[in-house]
């Protein structure tokens, strides 16, 4: 399990890593939230991302040792600001507008009505 910042492979590597972590749900250490982020983020490897997963762990590391407010550990919110940033930084923007296109452009070609229903499943 590797992602290097193809958008097409961002949904299959969250949906790898959280199968990983329902394995591995006994394992003290995957009961930690933060733990899942860092673990996550061995996985993304690659040239255009390095810099990205580096300030996830820096924003990771400022709410654990805040002075003023650290953030357990155990807090969900350091998984759930990871999966939301990493969605919002790879995941296919686009996708409803191409969805949106192909429904605009859908027509029915030689009165074949069934290849023209099975487009919508």
């Amino acid at each position: 399990m590797k992602f290097n910042g193809d958008r097409k492979m961002a949904k299959k590597f969250l949906n790898d890593f959280k199968t990983y972590k329902f394995l591995n749900r006994k394992n003290e250490t995957m009961k930690i939230p933060a733990n899942h982020v860092a673990l996550a983020l061995t996985f993304i490897k690659g040239e255009h991302i390095q810099d990205w997963a580096h300030e996830m762990m820096k924003n990771m590391e400022d709410r654990l040792e805040s002075t003023l407010n650290p953030m357990l550990e155990t807090n969900e919110y350091h998984w759930d600001y990871f999966e939301d940033a990493f969605r919002d930084a790879f995941t296919n923007t686009s996708k409803r507008e191409d969805v949106d296109n192909k429904l605009q452009n859908l027509h029915m070609k030689e009165g074949n009505l069934n290849q023209y229903v099975a487009k919508f499943n």
